[in-house]
């Protein structure tokens, strides 16, 4: 059963700007996001939009949007050969927990100009 849904779109012109300014990343981005991001090379800049638009549709599919969660309660992870998944912190993890055996699927997608990702949250009848 679908729990909830989510998407975002961020132009990467606006993550640029955002990542001129350390003290923003750091409220945004948790240290494993940054490294991971940073290890990207040309593709620094679509990384951290991706995870940025993730962040906002797992807010989406959790029903609150960011702020009763905040960016750092939830962490977009890539492992080599392996599809991104999100880990839960804080007030995420809580309202996950409040659902158990439930799933959160995300995907992410980024072009030129644009990153975009999509969440849906899964769990069963009494989950």
């Amino acid at each position: 059963m679908i729990l909830g849904i989510g998407c975002d779109i961020i132009e990467l012109r606006r993550v640029a700007r955002l990542l001129e300014e350390k003290r923003k990343i750091d409220l945004i981005f948790t240290h494993e996001e940054q490294r991971y991001c940073e290890s990207r090379g040309v593709a620094r800049l679509a990384s951290f939009a991706g995870r940025f638009a993730a962040k906002e549709a797992v807010s989406k599919a959790l029903g609150c949007g960011i702020g009763t969660v905040s960016w750092l309660d939830i962490e977009v992870v890539k492992e080599p050969d392996k599809a991104p998944y999100v880990r839960f912190y804080g007030e995420a993890a809580r309202l996950i927990a409040d659902r158990k055996h439930s799933r959160m699927h995300i995907s992410l997608s980024h072009g030129e100009d644009y990153a975009a990702a999509n969440a849906v949250w899964e769990g069963g009848i009494n989950g």
